[in-house]
């Protein structure tokens, strides 16, 4: 998505329609995607790899009001543990520590510090860098 991404964009969308039934297709299996999603107000989260087996009874159970949530059993890590991929996004995404912060629910100096360990865990010395690992790596879409 060009302009938002889709968690930003349900939060938007869940402000003016607050009995909208969002279903996330994304190819991100990290946990910390589930969850934001999720918090947004999403109903359910099916990864792009099992779409064909999963969207149809994943579009029928959020209709009828259930949360679907995908089957695969373990999301993989990327870059470390996944609030460093969620960080890696935000940062690539231009988002100040203030915002990053709110969006983890931690304190300023904590994304302060995770930025500089992945710096450091990445071998990179810029946010400029890291955010260039990030969209190299695939961890933000940048159509």
């Amino acid at each position: 998505m060009p302009i938002l991404n889709g968690i930003d964009a349900t939060r938007q969308i869940r402000k003016e329609w607050h009995d909208a039934k969002i279903l996330f297709l994304t190819m991100h299996a990290n946990l910390m995607y589930l969850k934001e999603a999720m918090r947004a107000g999403g109903s359910g989260y099916v990864l792009k790899s099992s779409a064909v087996e999963e969207l149809p009874p994943a579009i029928r159970n959020v209709l009828k009001g259930r949360v679907y949530i995908h089957k695969r059993r373990s999301c993989p890590r990327r870059l470390g543990d996944p609030p460093g991929s969620l960080l890696l996004q935000l940062v690539a995404k231009g988002r100040t520590n203030g915002e990053i912060a709110t969006v983890l629910d931690v304190s300023i100096k904590t994304v302060q510090f995770r930025r500089g360990q992945l710096r450091r865990k990445l071998g990179v010395n810029s946010a400029v860098k890291l955010a260039a690992m990030a969209i190299r790596d695939g961890l933000v879409v940048t159509d």
